[in-house]
């Protein structure tokens, strides 16, 4: 071996000698493998087969195309696309003779198609009319909806501008339009009686939609950033005087430094006092909000001194309030809206309700009371019983301004008569007063007994009943002589929802019952004093027998309690027995409310109870009351019988002589 050559050359394949004098094609880096006689690459022209010729044997080194031994990772064997094509299209009859068998592999980089498949036209994965359709009508269809959406904004808008009462001739084409849709309905109702029927039956079921409210807000949101107060500068001195730079004013009071100073006895100036009490319910940030009501807290002398009625009257009507009227004079009646106040921020109203039930402990007791008022009246309104959050925070609310109110007898009447005269004078209808009486939670034993007192005035009429406990202004006879009273008598002038008013309020006066089997306590004031009604004189006074007995009777038994239990359910249950349901949701809600005050006095007030009884026991009793009754006539019929005997017997005594 010549040692000027490469090494490399020693390591090469050498290319294998055919017998017949033909080359076998090799693989090369360098040189693509080029087809002979007896490969499958076929020309472009057809080649006649030679007779002579005969099929070289393979080497050991030849590779044979197509076969599953063969590494398809290498790129030298890959021939061009084109040739592969070209000898697809045009075969020769040589190559179907001679050509290697095909392996079943196909190799990735070729490509055959079926004729059928190349004749057919393409089709597209999905329909683009279609899709474009589709796209259309979903566009209509977000296009109503946002017209739809447009028009109930306006619709509402409309509402809340009205401030009386639909008039007469607009009730009469709603009755028009509703008798129309219900023809449409019933298409075979030739002559509409069947939907005269639907207009009545769907006019039954309306509920009390139609009933005004004593909104306590006003409709329109007002916007927070306009009824902001400056920041009073000059009263930031001293030890205040960090809060001076309103560029880190925020972000001073979130971080406590204040609510710091506070609680190590630095007296807050009023002015700033003044400003937190403006900003406290319309700041957005909630911890602000938190550390503003901190701070107030922790000031309990400004509280005391600079919060009253008309500080509290001057918040509430800055976060969206009705303004208040004068003392004495009926509340403001608006007709019933489905939604008053659309999507309101009701955050300013709950940060209020928590900021007073923090303050309660250091108010005076005048602003106990007006705040008590301000409760009661806002009380009356939809959303109080609505929205959870607010209805919530009232309760807290009322229960921690009624726990703080003064505890001595004298000041506890003052403040119950002067809560009841207000509710009295302010609301007209029974009903009205029963929703904010039932909104007063019943948590405390001074709750119940400030309900119990507003509903006894409430239900008998009279608001100087506040000032007295119903166990000791109320009898036995006062309860029953309510009950004979014209407005508990069912007849077709009743106002159902008013029934159902008078019923609730009596279920709340009797409550255990307690004070209708006891007498009078000697130690307090039986005698309740009147004061002058602040209303005037009742449109319909009561009958002069509801007049309020000036002590109770004396005490009975549990034998004659049960009875007097019994005779007041008699009288329930007769009143309900007497509605006639016929669908109204006034007549039902009604005969519901009777039927459990009447369960609740047998089962829960009487001391037993009640004998269980069945048809077999009625009959029996039945019988032997028959059998009772009828024994003074048997005894007077065997009197005359033996007599008229022992007149016979004396005559014919007489005739033998």
């Amino acid at each position: 071996m010549n040692s000027s050559k490469d090494i490399r050359g020693f390591f090469a394949k050498k290319p294998p000698t055919a017998k017949s004098g033909t080359t076998t094609p090799t693989r090369t880096k360098a040189m693509p493998v080029q087809p002979t006689s007896s490969s499958p690459n076929i020309p472009s022209s057809p080649i006649t087969p030679q007779r002579a010729q005969t099929k070289a044997p393979l080497s050991r080194d030849d590779v044979i195309r197509g076969s599953d031994d063969e590494d398809e990772d290498s790129d030298d064997s890959l021939e061009s696309l084109s040739e592969i094509a070209g000898r697809q299209r045009n075969p020769g009859p040589s190559a179907l003779a001679t050509a290697t068998p095909q392996a079943k592999r196909i190799a990735s980089g070729s490509s055959r198609a079926a004729p059928v498949s190349q004749a057919q036209p393409k089709k597209h994965k999905f329909d683009l009319k279609a899709l474009i359709k589709h796209a259309q009508e979903d566009f209509a269809v977000d296009e109503s909806a946002r017209r739809a959406e447009a028009l109930l904004k306006l619709d509402a808008a409309n509402n809340k501008k009205e401030t009386q009462v639909l008039d007469k001739g607009k009730d009469e084409s709603h009755s028009t339009a509703m008798r129309e849709a219900a023809k449409d309905l019933l298409r075979g109702d030739e002559e509409g009686t069947k939907g005269d029927k639907l207009v009545r039956a769907m006019n039954r079921t309306a509920g009390d939609a139609s009933q005004p409210h004593y909104y306590f807000f006003e409709f329109e949101e007002p916007s927070r950033d306009a009824r902001k107060t400056p920041f009073p500068k000059l009263a930031a001195k001293s030890q205040w005087s960090f809060l001076a730079d309103s560029s880190t004013r925020d972000e001073t009071f979130v971080r406590g430094l204040p609510t710091a100073l506070a609680s190590k006895g630095k007296e807050l100036p009023e002015e700033l006092y003044q400003w937190i009490l403006d900003e406290v319910c319309l700041e957005k940030n909630m911890q602000l909000r938190m550390q503003y009501c901190n701070l107030i807290t922790l000031c309990p002398a400004n509280t005391r001194r600079l919060v009253d009625v008309k500080r509290l009257r001057q918040i509430l009507e800055r976060i969206g309030s009705r303004k208040f009227l004068k003392e004495n004079s009926k509340w403001h009646l608006s007709p019933a809206m489905e939604q008053p106040y659309g999507e309101r921020n009701w955050s300013p109203v709950s940060t209020f309700l928590k900021l007073l039930e923090r303050m309660a402990p250091d108010l005076a007791p005048e602003t106990m009371i007006g705040a008590i008022q301000i409760l009661i009246r806002m009380s009356l309104d939809p959303i109080v019983s609505k929205d959870i959050r607010i209805r919530i925070d009232h309760f807290s609310t009322t229960e921690a301004l009624v726990s703080a109110l003064p505890g001595t007898d004298g000041q506890w009447n003052d403040c119950c008569t002067q809560i009841g005269s207000y509710l009295y004078s302010g609301v007209e209808k029974t009903l009205h007063r029963q929703t904010a009486i039932s909104l007063l939670p019943p948590s405390t034993p001074r709750l119940c007994e400030l309900r119990r007192r507003l509903a006894a005035a409430s239900l008998f009429q009279q608001p100087g009943l506040g000032s007295s406990h119903p166990d000791y202004a109320l009898s036995r006879k006062d309860i029953l002589a309510r009950l004979d009273a014209p407005d508990f008598r069912v007849s077709h002038e009743t106002d159902y929802e008013e029934l159902h008013a008078n019923v609730k309020l009596l279920d709340v006066i009797i409550d255990d019952g307690s004070f209708l089997r006891s007498g009078s306590n000697p130690t307090h004031n039986s005698t309740p004093t009147t004061p002058a009604n602040p209303a005037g004189t009742l449109k319909k006074p009561l009958p002069s027998a509801v007049s309020i007995s000036s002590s109770n009777t004396s005490g009975i038994s549990a034998e004659e309690f049960d009875k007097f239990i019994d005779m007041l359910n008699r009288k329930l249950k007769f009143m309900h027995d007497t509605i006639s349901d016929n669908s109204l949701v006034s007549r039902k809600e009604a005969k519901a409310a009777i039927d459990t005050v009447g369960k609740r006095l047998a089962h829960t007030v009487r001391t037993r109870p009640p004998p269980k009884t069945n048809i077999v026991d009625d009959l029996i009793g039945q019988t032997k009351r028959d059998e009772e009754a009828g024994k003074p006539k048997q005894r007077e019929f065997m009197k005359r019988w033996a007599l008229q005997k022992k007149n016979d017997v004396v005559g014919n005594d007489d005739s033998d002589l």
